[in-house]
């Protein structure tokens, strides 16, 4: 054991060490900023998994729920929630997904005010009243169109 420790070339072994932790230094923060941006991917099942519960504490059961997916969609979303959402439909209004988001900070489970409905030439945002609608819904952000 001594010969093959003494055959070591610390000096190779220190700089890879000091390489490895200047590369995470810098890497580091590009991770957070899409953490901070985005959640973690890895995490999408206990999203989804609180987003039912929160829909089970408001009073709708399992068997109401048709469908419950999550999306990271291409348009801008409010900026202290996520980027990924939970798509939900239910079995009474299939063609309509009701899109639910998690606050950055406090982790707190919220509706958007705006629903994704499914037409034969795609899908759409509405802003209308529906059937599933929650008192404290959050707005997207507008898109501006005027120049």
């Amino acid at each position: 054991m001594k010969k093959f420790i003494h055959k070591i070339r610390w000096k190779y072994v220190v700089f890879t060490f000091i390489y490895t932790a200047l590369l995470l230094l810098v890497i580091s923060p590009f991770f957070y900023i899409y953490y901070v941006n985005n959640g973690v991917p890895i995490f999408d099942e206990r999203l989804e998994a609180a987003t039912i519960d929160h829909l089970e504490s408001v009073g709708l059961s399992e068997e109401e729920i048709s469908d419950a997916k999550i999306v990271r969609p291409p348009y801008d979303t409010h900026q202290d929630y996520y980027k990924a959402h939970v798509f939900v439909s239910f079995v009474d209004d299939p063609d309509v997904y009701y899109i639910y988001g998690k606050e950055k900070y406090f982790g707190d489970i919220v509706q958007y005010c705006e629903k994704e409905v499914v037409l034969p030439k795609g899908n759409e945002l509405v802003l209308e009243a529906m059937s599933y609608d929650e008192d404290g819904c959050v707005s997207m952000p507008i898109e501006d169109t005027e120049d």
